[in-house]
């Protein structure tokens, strides 16, 4: 396919075959399966899993040191879904910010920035509700229905929170 006396391909074609000396061919030759990488930036970099909404939402952002903030926006029937994080000078402390329309609930993971961090704090609009050597904080703040540690990601954070507007500053080890 990549290597052929007629015609050298730049991309995946949509078949496998090659093109034959002599005979004309009618097949698109550009496989689009790598043309667009934009579904993987709102499914990893923002983190919006979408799951046809009959399950909680999943908000998963993978960190990396290489950007310091990622924004996006998703549109769903439901209304938009915002996210964003930004990771801080000190490398310790994330903040993300999101807000979920009427009727979706969603599943946020905070994981490490260093996959051996801990995590030793976690604020909703400056009010403290969840920390390391208290994890039992009694919360009062609407919205948030559990926090928990994820026990398929190492050393990461799980909160289920209902529509609205959350700030959130997590602080790691």
């Amino acid at each position: 396919m990549f290597n052929n006396d007629v015609q050298n391909a730049t991309t995946n074609w949509e078949t496998f075959h090659a093109l034959l000396k002599g005979f004309g061919g009618t097949d698109s030759l550009n496989h689009h399966m790598f043309n667009s990488i934009g579904a993987w930036f709102y499914r990893y970099l923002v983190g919006v899993q979408l799951n046809g909404f009959n399950e909680d939402l999943i908000i998963r952002p993978r960190l990396t040191r290489l950007l310091t903030n990622v924004e996006a926006e998703v549109q769903t029937i439901s209304g938009p879904i915002l996210v964003s994080w930004e990771l801080h000078d000190d490398d310790k402390t994330v903040t993300y910010d999101v807000t979920l329309p009427n009727s979706l609930y969603a599943i946020i993971t905070f994981e490490p920035i260093e996959s051996m961090a801990h995590c030793l704090s976690i604020e909703e609009s400056g009010t403290l509700v969840w920390h390391r050597s208290s994890p039992l904080v009694e919360t009062t703040l609407s919205g948030i229905i559990w926090i928990r540690s994820d026990s398929m990601v190492d050393n990461a954070m799980n909160i289920r929170i209902e529509s609205g507007s959350y700030h959130w500053k997590v602080r790691w080890d």
